[in-house]
């Protein structure tokens, strides 16, 4: 049994365990540079979610970093790539707050193959190693949202990392669900374990709707030290 018990309403809990890490390892099937900004969007196939299915995160990559990938990688090149998800809210006069949320790139390498990965001796020999799609996050639940008459929820989790604060969002589904409505609330620490997950829909009409976003895989209540 845990050692870890839910506290709710008894001051802050100040999360010991903070993280907010994407790894991907896939194809590069879209670069995209903003005209006349040090910015570059890159699509990553990858199907390391586990299944049959492929997903296509969008990646965001700034200044120095975006002027190298641009001069290193090329569409159809298998890479591997660290980020975090990084949230904005802006708010118009007059109108409701809208919030992004982005997978903004780290840094990146050439995919290495299963050989140099196994052995570490460099080769172009052999298969590369396999996708990877993970996504991990750790700081404190500030919103709690459940799908009305669906096994889908919704949580907003505080991370505090490399001195920055993000509120990324992920969805849970199925047990998970269950899970979190026993025992998560605002202000509980937790722990998420996930992949960046993208979705095509067509409508009645034949218009594409496009999805993206993050899915929880696992979660836990997490340590904390109250303040």
């Amino acid at each position: 049994m845990s050692d870890i018990t839910m506290q709710v309403n008894s001051g802050y809990l100040k999360p010991t365990i903070n993280e907010n890490y994407v790894k991907l390892t896939g194809t590069v099937v879209h670069i995209y540079q903003v005209p006349e900004a040090p910015i570059i969007v890159t699509t990553i196939a990858t199907s390391g979610s586990g299944g049959n299915h492929t997903h296509y995160p969008k990646v965001i990559w700034f200044g120095d970093l975006a002027e190298e990938f641009m001069q290193k990688v090329h569409e159809k090149d298998r890479i591997s790539l660290l980020a975090s998800v990084q949230t904005k809210r802006r708010v118009r006069t007059g109108e409701k707050p809208i919030y992004y949320q982005n997978i903004v790139g780290q840094g990146f390498t050439p995919a290495l193959k299963k050989i140099e990965s196994a052995f570490g001796l460099p080769t172009e020999q052999g298969q590369y190693v396999e996708d990877e799609n993970d996504v991990r996050l750790a700081g404190t639940v500030t919103h709690v949202f459940k799908v009305p008459d669906k096994e889908i929820m919704v949580l907003t989790i505080r991370t505090y990392t490399a001195g920055y604060i993000n509120t990324p969002h992920i969805r849970l589904f199925g047990n998970n669900v269950q899970y979190a409505l026993e025992n998560i609330s605002d202000g509980v620490p937790v722990c998420a374990t996930g992949y960046a997950y993208t979705n095509r829909v067509e409508r009645e009409d034949g218009a594409i709707d496009y999805f993206e976003g993050l899915t929880c895989t696992s979660i836990a209540i997490a340590p904390a030290e109250k303040e």
